[in-house]
């Protein structure tokens, strides 16, 4: 009997939204075994539901919950190599809920960034690893999260997919939470562009803002700012 390796990171952080119908049936499992052996060249989409995040199929078998995709991969391949290896994508369709037996293959996390970066899905693009964003598009890609797949907010705001997960998920881990702490948002800088014409001293405009008096000149500068009483 099949018994798949089991590993906490790479079941579905949320088991998925799947009918009530099809559980404990083994129709989602008995699906995958009916196409294990499937020789088409294009993309074979999970038919079943879906993770929220990344869009990558899930299921349940034998009470735990398992990516669609990494099942497919044992039940075609063999077990993973190593514990640390990740069912990867050659087609750079994971997201869309591939699980086409011939685009997947056990690959190392190294290797696998590698393709990602080859498939534009790595977490760096053509503008940066946060991409050309305003401040107010960073802002709505995280209020979009769980309300819209990251492939569709990937799609909406026109960057990869890698960027909106920088700002759903990695942003904290990266420290980019620390640095927007300190970052100014578009109506400080209009506030801060009234103050100067009224002719506040940047002392008086950093007790107004709570910012440094190094900072306002800063930031007077960058906007090309000048004022006659720079302190």
């Amino acid at each position: 009997m099949f018994t798949p390796v089991q590993h906490s990171w790479h079941k579905p952080a949320k088991r998925p939204n799947q009918p009530s119908a099809n559980r404990g049936k083994g129709k989602t499992f008995q699906w995958l075994l009916d196409h294990m052996g499937h020789h088409g060249d294009a993309c074979l989409p999970w038919p079943f539901s879906k993770d929220g995040r990344v869009g990558r199929g899930g299921l349940t078998y034998r009470g735990k919950s398992y990516w669609a995709h990494r099942l497919m991969c044992e039940l075609a391949h063999g077990a993973p190599p190593t514990p640390k290896h990740q069912a990867a994508h050659n087609c750079g369709k994971g997201h869309y809920g591939c699980v086409n037996p011939k685009h997947l293959e056990w690959k190392t996390n190294s290797q696998n960034q590698i393709d990602r970066a080859k498939n534009g899905n790595a977490l760096r693009n053509s503008h940066g690893p946060r991409g050309g964003l305003t401040s107010e598009q960073k802002a709505e890609i995280i209020s979009l999260k769980g309300k819209m797949t990251q492939t569709a907010i990937a799609t909406k705001f026109g960057v990869s997919l890698g960027c909106v997960q920088y700002w759903i998920k990695y942003r904290k881990v990266r420290g980019h939470d620390r640095r927007e702490k300190y970052a100014w948002m578009p109506d400080e800088e209009a506030k801060l562009r009234k103050a100067v014409a009224a002719g506040m001293a940047p002392s008086a405009i950093s007790v107004e803002f709570n910012r440094t008096v190094g900072s306002i000149v800063s930031k007077m500068d960058r906007l090309g700012l000048s004022h006659p009483n720079r302190h």
